[in-house]
């Protein structure tokens, strides 16, 4: 009987070692399916998220697209303005009776902005208009040396701004000139 009691003991532990292993596998299988449900899961949410990025990448693109069409028209603007401050205070420098008839005659297709701000053009545009309507000019202004009067003087040239004497101003200008120039924007 002993070797009964044995084979039925052995039985008894091969039992309780294939339900452990039963269980170990239902375990496992049960890890399994929640890490399948899982990845699924990321699988969806990674999906969305780029769905998401690509939304945001369009909508960024459109975006800077609308912008740099608003920087070129309000660059363009800004340009056109300046040009026609140039040839208005040009005109009248040369003696023009209304400077605004001048610029509608004017081709302006010929005049520039420089990247330093300068308009390019505008001396040969307004002497061409000189040669070619001089009844919108007056006679050039001469200085009164010249004349031998003091009445008429020719129209002042822009000059430059004097420098800035940090000793004699007040406190609030000294301030500020001095935060502009710790800036860069002296």
């Amino acid at each position: 009987m002993s070797e009964k009691d044995d084979a039925a003991s052995d039985m008894t532990q091969l039992q309780e070692t294939l339900r452990e292993v039963q269980s170990l596998l239902e375990a496992t299988q049960t890890e399994l399916t929640e890490a399948r449900n899982a990845q699924e899961s990321l699988a969806s949410e990674g999906e969305r998220l780029r769905k998401q990025a690509m939304t945001f990448e369009a909508r960024r693109t459109k975006e800077v697209q609308a912008h740099e069409a608003a920087l070129a028209r309000l660059r363009k603007q800004a340009d056109s303005d300046v040009i026609h401050a140039e040839l208005r205070a040009e005109a009248t420098r040369l003696g023009a009776h209304n400077p605004d008839d001048i610029l509608r005659l004017l081709d302006l297709s010929n005049l520039r902005r420089n990247e330093d701000g300068t308009v390019e053009g505008v001396g040969a545009a307004l002497e061409q208009a000189r040669a070619e309507r001089s009844y919108l000019f007056s006679a050039a202004p001469v200085s009164g040396a010249v004349s031998g009067n003091t009445v008429g003087s020719a129209a002042p040239r822009p000059g430059h701004a004097p420098g800035f004497d940090a000793r004699g101003a007040p406190a609030a200008d000294y301030e500020t000139r001095k935060w502009q120039f710790l800036k860069g924007n002296s």
